[in-house]
């Protein structure tokens, strides 16, 4: 029984810009011979990419290129069975060979994350990386080394052989039949065309429609769907749960994750269900609107507003003389709100008996001003309201514009965690604009600027890809279009964000703007110096980078930024040395 295991570690997002190799040769059960070697990648170094692998454009600047690495590759791995973690490697390999236009040859891939699935039944949906499924079978692994992750690969073959009794030629056709009692991912990506194109979206808890049945919708309103709560997720829609279900927490996993990343300043808004239906107009979200009973007939008038961004149909009607109800049916599907109209509402107070040093149980808080207005509503449990673990446009308005001063008051406790999430959303609704909560969907947002802005951002990063892709064919082309995506940066980079969010939010995203810079499209200025520079126009690259970060000086932090400036000094010091 021979396999040989391989995994490439790349310079930036780029597939081809491999710059470790890592080959581990498995005989009989052990590890016959090892490989290892760095790559110079003839590319840029992404700052992501190094603080994950820790190897940087110095560590490379001695190492061969590939094509000079390529024939003892070769040797090694043709007409053998290839082992690889994940797809990755194997795209990688062809990449390269494509960039460097080497010769092609025959391998067969087993990928081992598909034999994970199919070996050991709880990782068949999820928690099949290199990383986690090596914990789990006590394999040790210094991860990011390109020859320790092969290693760890075939040694993962190796296990799920003795686990499972399935033989090396038997699991290269298994590994590629279905998973028994498989279910199908909710992940898809969104429409282009739905009015909430690039949201992110994950759903946690129980909704009233199947999970598959709402990505799908979603979908069509223009949301990528995600399984789980990640970096690039902008929304989590929050079904009914079922404490008794979730391990002792009050919130799911995915909820908590949302939280975390929302307080180390992430841009995540947490809805529930029924919010999120208004939003991309799903028809079958269930509304329980008590008991039904005939109505006596009435004559209804309708409004239709057009404007730049569509038509808004305005229908009142009436289902008693109490409880006024409005349907609004906009592009981004129908809202249904009830109105009292009771003139003697009397406005929310605090509960008297709530333990102002001690809360029991969930409750619910609010942060107060000197003047003693209300700035942050919140909820939780313990030392909650006292932490400083807050979004970052809290800590933005409580150093900046509080000088760190402010009081703690309980507003509600001895509470569920259903009753708290209720109460909170009767104080935001009472409180509105005066709010920093990110999330808060009684702040008075501007939802057409919104779209349009969204729009706008949408139909530039498409036409970013549209440039990459004919980069191979006609860098000339690929650079015009990098450049009127520059350009298009400034019809939505520019707009206020006090003309997107009301009240005090948006007076703080503006605030941020100001101290930091905007942010432009990096991405676009990256591969437009790649091709100016191939087609030997440096200074013309310098001058674009110059301009480029005059207006998004936001962009500097960025990794991309310093990678951009290497490149550009690398280029014009070759020019005049010439």
């Amino acid at each position: 029984m021979r396999f040989v295991a391989i995994d490439f570690e790349t310079a930036n997002p780029n597939f081809s810009s491999i710059c470790q190799i890592g080959v581990v040769v498995f005989e009989n059960g052990s590890v016959s011979n090892t490989w290892q070697s760095l790559v110079d990648p003839e590319d840029y170094f992404d700052g992501m990419n190094v603080s994950i692998h820790g190897i940087t454009e110095h560590d490379v600047k001695d190492a061969p290129t590939f094509p000079l690495l390529f024939p003892a590759l070769r040797n090694l791995i043709e007409n053998q069975i290839v082992v690889s973690h994940m797809p990755f490697d194997r795209v990688a390999l062809g990449q390269v060979i494509e960039k460097y236009k080497l010769p092609g040859f025959d391998c067969t891939w087993l990928d081992s994350a598909r034999i994970t699935r199919r070996a050991w039944p709880d990782f068949a949906t999820k928690g099949y990386g290199l990383w986690n499924i090596t914990n789990f079978l006590g394999i040790a692994l210094k991860h990011h080394v390109a020859q320790e992750d092969a290693r760890a690969a075939g040694e993962i073959v190796l296990r799920a052989i003795k686990d499972t009794g399935t033989n090396l030629e038997e699991w290269l056709v298994r590994a590629n039949q279905p998973i028994s009692g498989w279910r199908a991912p909710i992940a898809q990506e969104g429409n282009p065309e739905g009015p909430l194109f690039s949201e992110n979206v994950v759903f946690t808890g129980a909704l009233s429609i199947h999970r598959h049945e709402a990505a799908k919708m979603a979908a069509d309103a223009g949301c990528n769907i995600d399984e789980g709560v990640n970096k690039s997720t902008t929304l989590l829609v929050v079904g009914d749960q079922d404490i008794r279900v979730l391990a002792g927490h009050e919130k799911s996993s995915k909820h908590r994750k949302a939280e975390a990343l929302i307080a180390k300043g992430q841009r995540i808004r947490i809805i529930g269900e029924s919010d999120f239906g208004r939003l991309v107009g799903l028809k079958n979200m269930n509304v329980d609107v008590g008991e039904s009973r005939d109505l006596p007939p009435r004559e209804h008038s309708a409004t239709i507003r057009v404007t730049n961004f569509g038509a808004e149909i305005s229908y009142p009607c009436i289902t008693s003389s109490e409880f006024p109800v409005t349907i609004r049916a906009t592009n981004f599907g129908a809202e249904i709100s009830c109105h009292s109209n009771t003139e003697d509402r009397k406005p929310l107070q605090p509960a008297p008996d709530a333990n102002q040093e001690n809360p029991r149980k969930a409750y619910v808080y609010a942060h107060l001003q000197r003047d003693g207005k209300v700035f942050y509503v919140g909820m939780g449990q313990g030392r909650k309201a006292w932490s400083k673990g807050h979004e970052a446009l809290w800590l933005r308005y409580v150093l900046r514009h509080l000088d760190g001063k402010y009081q703690v008051y309980i507003l509600q406790d001895n509470l569920s965690t259903e009753e708290a999430e209720s109460v909170k959303a009767e104080w935001m609704a009472q409180c509105g604009d005066t709010l920093v909560n990110l999330e808060n969907f009684n702040r008075n947002g501007n939802w057409q600027m919104y779209n349009h802005y969204h729009k706008l951002k949408s139909e530039n990063r498409a036409l970013i890809q549209e440039a990459k892709a004919i980069e191979k064919n006609n860098l000339a082309e690929a650079a015009s279009k990098y450049v009127r995506a520059i350009e298009a940066v400034k019809e939505y980079a520019f707009i206020s964000k006090e003309s997107l969010e009301n009240g005090i939010v948006g007076k703080l995203l503006e605030e941020e703007v100001e101290e930091n810079g905007r942010r432009g499209e990096i991405e676009a200025l990256d591969r437009l110096t790649m091709c100016l520079i191939k087609l030997g126009r440096s200074a013309e690259a310098a001058q674009y980078v110059k301009n480029y970060f005059a207006l998004y000086r936001g962009d500097w932090e960025l990794g991309a930024a310093t990678q951009i400036t290497k490149r550009i000094e690398k280029a014009l010091g070759r020019t005049q040395q010439r």
